[in-house]
């Protein structure tokens, strides 16, 4: 067998080459840029009041002085309004009432909060001329004032390609006019579910029977990153009717099984899958859970067949179909977090073990599960790695942590 990190190279050197398309950004939740986006102007374009207040001179302040304030400037009001022409006594000096939001007049560098002012006569209507005092001991040249271009330049790169587009993304795509974008075409997938214990999750089971969790799951992972299920197929252990669910799943640019992949006389899949000539790229990797694993490649499609154990499954989709899937659309988003893991684990095997963990005040713990037929398993926040070469993990010792996809 071969190790995970090999096993996942491996696989990555198959990644899929995706086309891109063009679609609105209204409809863009969750894909994943095939091209970067440029500022197309400075942000701010301009310098921006950031409080509500008063924009002055810093060299003007003097506590205790008078200021005569003009007019006030509205977020979206162009030019600058005419500032009083006649200030004749020194100790009068000029500012203007301002907005969060609105332009900085040029004269100006800095804007006093409106709680830190008084105005002469009380209750005026600040639309009109009049007078201001700052009850502050001292101001911050530039304070409250967010400079043009402090964000980013006209012409810099405000996402790369293989971003995936969140709520985030969305927000600086429509502040820089991105609203039609070059995204990867999502790949189209099937699942083939199959093992003669296995009954659709809305029948009645016989006792030896168990629901068919796997499909939901491969369909709630690739749900969580945006993509869809084109079919799902649940198939006995005959080698007939796997064959021919098999061949129309192969019709898809990723074949997802789950089930029959391991040793067992009923194990068909590695060999049907060789009949029709898919190339094999692995077929066991030194992991728990999740050790029969396969995986290949037929005409730029690939194939990605799961022990049946549902902890199993979903430990695979993250290990294996996750970084399969972000390298297609060249993402370099996190597989897993260095976490500080608390308490004692000890293994027998010589393995990589992916444990169900929880999450707590200062790090991971092991959360309680069965095994990989464990249907409560994935009821926590993710999984940790206990690497092969570490018969113990202690507590402080730092592991990786992988959350589950959507959690």
């Amino acid at each position: 067998m071969i190790s995970y990190s090999e096993a996942l190279a491996a696989l990555l050197a198959h990644k899929l080459s995706l086309p891109a398309e063009t679609i609105p950004l209204a409809q863009a939740g969750g894909r994943v840029l095939a091209a970067e986006i440029l500022a197309d102007r400075d942000y701010p374009p301009f310098n921006r009041a950031t409080m509500d207040g008063y924009a002055i001179r810093s060299v003007d302040f003097a506590k205790g002085s008078v200021y005569r304030a003009n007019s006030w400037k509205h977020a979206g009001d162009s030019g600058d309004p005419a500032l009083l022409s006649n200030v004749s006594a020194t100790s009068e000096r000029t500012c203007i009432g301002i907005s969060t939001g609105a332009a900085v007049p040029a004269d100006f560098d800095t804007v006093i909060r409106v709680e830190d002012s008084r105005v002469d006569p009380p209750g005026v209507n600040v639309n009109m001329p009049h007078n201001v005092t700052f009850v502050v001991e001292q101001i911050k040249h530039g304070q409250n004032v967010a400079r043009q271009g402090e964000d980013i330049g006209k012409g810099q790169r405000i996402l790369g390609r293989g971003t995936r587009i969140s709520p985030g993304a969305t927000l600086a795509l429509a502040s820089v006019g991105a609203t039609a974008v070059s995204v990867f075409k999502w790949p189209r997938i099937r699942v083939v579910s199959c093992g003669n214990e296995v009954i659709p999750a809305e029948s009645n089971p016989w006792p030896e029977q168990i629901r068919d969790s796997n499909s939901h799951t491969c369909r709630s992972f690739l749900g969580a990153i945006g993509l869809a299920v084109e079919a799902i197929d649940l198939i006995p252990d005959d080698p007939a009717k796997l064959r021919e669910a098999l061949r129309q799943g192969l019709s898809a640019d990723i074949l997802i099984v789950t089930g029959g992949v391991s040793k067992g006389p009923h194990d068909f899949i590695p060999g049907l899958l060789e009949e029709l000539n898919v190339t094999r790229i692995f077929h066991g990797v030194a992991i728990k859970p999740g050790k029969p694993v396969f995986a290949g490649y037929h005409g730029g499609k690939i194939v990605l067949a799961l022990p049946g154990n549902p902890l199993s499954v979903l430990v695979a989709c993250e290990i294996f179909l996750r970084p399969y899937l972000l390298a297609s659309t060249d993402s370099s988003a996190a597989l897993s977090w260095p976490m500080r893991f608390q308490g004692e684990r000890k293994k027998r095997s010589g393995l990589d073990e992916f444990f169900p963990s929880k999450l707590n005040a200062t790090g991971i713990e092991t959360a309680p599960w069965n095994g990989s037929g464990d249907i409560l398993a994935g009821l926590c926040e993710g999984f940790a790695l206990h690497p092969a070469e570490s018969a113990e993990l202690r507590d402080g010792d730092l592991v990786r942590f992988f959350p589950w996809t959507g959690a």
